[in-house]
């Protein structure tokens, strides 16, 4: 580890921090979040809380290694911005309800956010390599 890495380094332990609590939030909620979501599939928000357990432990394991690859740390912000941009259609579908709109718009906001820190970390990470 360097001083280089620190702003990725917390970005990485913000986003697994809030990817857990969002699959707590997941599993204790149910079906009862579900239907205040809007969510139809009683079986989606289990399967999402597996999936951002799965990948919080990912963002432990990438935050914790002596060097973050920068290819692996882009990736996780391609990640996000991913989930980020398919926010858009699933509340421009009125599919949900206006809780669930609300609770999709915020948890896409904290997304955006660790992923601009996290491209930020990497930008300072890189700038700080010296030249061979």
């Amino acid at each position: 580890m360097n001083s280089n890495d620190r702003l990725l380094r917390l970005a990485l332990r913000c986003n697994a921090t809030f990817s857990t609590l969002c699959a707590l939030a997941a599993l204790v909620g149910g079906s009862r979040l579900a239907t205040t979501l809007g969510i139809p599939d009683p079986t989606f928000l289990p399967v999402l809380a597996v999936n951002l357990a799965v990948f919080a432990g990912f963002l432990v394991w990438l935050s914790t290694r002596d060097r973050i690859a920068p290819a692996l740390g882009w990736g996780v912000v391609a990640a996000d911005l991913f989930w980020v941009l398919g926010t858009v259609p699933a509340v421009s579908a009125d599919l949900l309800t206006s809780t669930g709109d609300r609770a999709a718009i915020a948890v896409a906001a904290f997304v955006g956010l660790w992923a601009a820190l996290q491209a930020m970390g990497l930008r300072r990470m890189s700038a700080a390599v010296p030249a061979a």
